[in-house]
């Protein structure tokens, strides 16, 4: 169920158990139909999400679709959500659309000093803008999602705090196993670790 005007706030099962989540329609975002159509060695080929929309998770596609129409617009401080959780994803399904969608989830984070927002974005060219025009909350991390499998970047792009890659073989690097909630690797300011490396998995 969503209310008009507020965003909604997604319950996680699976490895992302106990964090919850911002989400938005990866259906309907230009980018990511755009990514679809990339070669197979981009991830996004692979999109759990896209998956799960189109499949058992359809259900899910209207709160997602009510999320990106309030998202791609400036909100007002009063109407960002208040988050009660110490820790909250932005994007477990979805992807920055504009430039008023990332100012969204940095006035979010503003807003909500005591909870870490991590987010996960390919968008290099927004993420740039952003951090030439603001300063990032200490409480806001960045997590650069590295669209090339088995190529793995151990360094995150200037201006992003860690980077997320995948593979599909064996590797040394990987260090993304089980839930989440029992790592917070992704999640935690204090964790110096930058190069997050997970297997692809099957949906």
């Amino acid at each position: 169920m969503t209310t008009p005007g507020v965003i909604h706030i997604s319950t996680m099962t699976g490895k992302l158990e106990h964090i919850p989540a911002i989400n938005t329609n990866t259906l309907s975002n230009a980018f990511c139909q755009s990514m679809q159509r990339k070669p197979d060695n981009v991830i996004c080929r692979d999109c759990y999400s896209w998956q799960m929309l189109e499949g058992f998770r359809k259900s899910c596609v209207p709160a997602f679709e009510h999320n990106t129409e309030l998202l791609t617009e400036r909100m007002h401080w009063d109407d960002l959500p208040r988050l009660h959780h110490l820790r909250v994803r932005f994007h477990a399904h979805g992807e920055l659309i504009n430039f008023d969608h990332q100012l969204n989830f940095h006035d979010t984070a503003r807003k909500n000093p005591a909870v870490t927002c991590s987010i996960w974005t390919k968008r290099k060219d927004i993420i740039n803008r952003y951090n030439a025009e603001y300063t990032r909350p200490d409480n806001f991390i960045l997590i650069y999602s590295n669209p090339i499998k088995d190529n793995v970047m151990e360094v995150p792009p200037a201006g992003f705090q860690k980077v997320f890659n995948t593979i599909t073989q064996d590797d040394p690097r990987e260090n993304c196993f089980g839930k989440c909630i029992n790592c917070l690797m992704c999640y935690d300011v204090a964790n110096t670790e930058v190069c997050i490396v997970e297997t692809v998995k099957n949906y």
